[in-house]
């Protein structure tokens, strides 16, 4: 479709639109407006916004773990490569991590002691 013809197709979709508009009741088409005002709010903006939060997250998360995967130092020691981003939060993180480990295997050790001791 050539610019003109799509011109000319919008404005009188435009020209239609208005005078339809003008057919309707004032209070009903505030109730209209009202609706889309409302189902937008509600439906469409939350919905925009996760992705918009999920695709921001992701490359985030991205940038994150390609930093992780770097070696950027060789230790003549131990003749490996060493990530000093991944050792870093392995040791910020380190007991959190052991916590996380450990904590399904003492809950059932509580559990049990907590058996044998009658209560």
């Amino acid at each position: 479709m050539t610019n003109e013809l799509q011109t000319l197709n919008e404005r009188i979709a435009e020209r239609i639109g208005k005078d339809l508009v003008s057919l309707i009741p004032e209070d009903q088409w505030q109730e209209i407006v009202d609706k889309e005002i409302h189902n937008f709010k509600l439906v469409v903006a939350p919905k925009i916004i996760k992705e918009l939060l999920t695709e921001a997250y992701k490359e985030r998360a991205k940038k994150e773990v390609s930093a992780l995967l770097i070696t950027d130092e060789y230790n003549e020691l131990t003749n490996e490569y060493i990530n000093k981003a991944l050792t870093k939060l392995l040791a910020d993180s380190g007991g959190i991590i052991f916590a996380g480990m450990m904590q399904p295997a003492m809950q059932m050790v509580l559990q049990d002691l907590r058996s044998r001791l009658g209560y």
